[in-house]
């Protein structure tokens, strides 16, 4: 019995969050297929947020995230994480009800390795929110519900 409750309560572990591990050939393939938009950084405005998609998918090797006069959202994922990519759609989703009042930006750790290191990402999804008076927010690590990361974004409007 103890070594079914271990094995559950390793298996929520492993959901709840990855670590930066190497992906399989499998889900670099995938990647490529990905139909994402992505465009350089020293190319971003907030006025690029009224485009087809609310979120911004920045290049492979961007060392930078965009500059803005609102909130920037930022989901540190890759795609071989199973919680990132089931909490894609959420972010996605609250980006476009959310366009305009913060910009919202999507980063591969495995594409962008210098970026994440620049937020200390030792574990994904992790989501931070970067506010222009500096404010300090608290990140968000793991999985995010509707609701949660809903509420994270509003309140990261309010700072402002």
């Amino acid at each position: 019995m103890k070594v079914i409750k271990f094995l559950f309560a390793s298996a929520v572990i492993a959901l709840a969050s990855c670590n930066s591990a190497s992906k399989t050939e499998a889900v670099a393939e995938s990647e490529a297929e990905e139909q994402t938009t992505e465009v350089e950084a020293a190319e971003l405005t907030p006025a690029e947020t009224t485009g087809e998609d609310a979120v911004i998918i920045l290049d492979k090797g961007a060392t930078d995230l965009p500059v803005a006069d609102v909130p920037v959202i930022v989901d540190f994922s890759a795609t071989w994480c199973g919680p990132c990519q089931k909490f894609k759609p959420t972010f996605h989703q609250v980006a476009e009800e959310y366009k305009g009042k913060a910009l919202f930006v999507s980063v591969d750790v495995d594409d962008c390795p210098e970026l994440a290191q620049k937020f200390n990402v030792t574990s994904i999804p992790l989501v931070v929110a970067v506010v222009p008076n500096g404010a300090d927010m608290e990140d968000l690590l793991g999985y995010q519900t509707y609701d949660d990361f809903k509420a994270y974004v509003e309140k990261a409007i309010a700072e402002k």
